[in-house]
């Protein structure tokens, strides 16, 4: 069976696909509930406060301990491969208007808001196995929320050769944000477009 990486497959035109050295060897996932309670009403039977459920959380993905190491090629492990972690939870203004509605249809107010709302950090897939398939995506649609890591390993001149991802931090998006734009230039799986991707993703919500 040949090995499959882990990547992160970006939705966003100019935004490079992020590919890990080595795989993980544990990924942690995180889903919750939003409730309320009322200590004044409680359940004839039970006794126990009565349970208002609120809201659900985005869900979350975290991996821990990703090691990157360039020590043989001897090159810059921070240029090779954190930059583009580091890019991802950058802010990135995204031209278009990623609400539905035309231009003409709506106020000034609501047009500056969108103007707004499209400056965002890059949405990707994170995809591990199964050929690279988004709709068998770990998480089909997310964000980097926090990225931590530091170096562990250099050259006698400073270079960084050996990177350590002490945690990384992924964020369930809506596919709503995806924008309306053309296929991304980084993307070089057979069969993969932006278009595929995003009609791959609204199928999974």
């Amino acid at each position: 069976m040949p090995l499959e990486k882990a990547f992160l497959l970006p939705f966003d035109p100019g935004v490079s696909k992020i590919e890990f050295m080595f795989n993980p060897s544990e990924i942690t996932f995180s889903h919750k509930v939003n409730v309320s309670e009322s200590p004044g009403a409680k359940a004839q039977e039970s006794g126990k406060p009565k349970v208002s459920f609120s809201s659900i959380d985005a869900n979350t993905l975290v991996i821990n301990d990703i090691i990157f190491d360039t020590y043989e090629e001897q090159i810059n492990v921070v240029e090779k491969y954190i930059m583009p972690f580091r890019q991802a939870v950058e802010f990135v203004a995204f031209s278009g208007n990623l609400q539905s509605g035309s231009a003409g249809q709506q106020s000034n107010s609501q047009q500056a808001q969108d103007g707004q709302n499209s400056q965002r950090t890059p949405l990707y897939a994170f995809v591990w196995g199964t050929s690279g398939s988004v709709t068998k995506a770990l998480m089909p649609c997310c964000f980097i929320e926090s990225l931590s890591y530091k170096l562990i390993m250099f050259l006698p001149d400073g270079t960084p050769v050996r990177a350590k991802i002490d945690s990384l931090t992924l964020k369930e998006a809506d596919p709503s944000m995806l924008p309306s734009m053309q296929t991304s230039q980084d993307v070089d799986r057979v069969m993969d477009s932006y278009e595929n991707r995003r009609s791959q993703v609204r199928n999974l919500t």
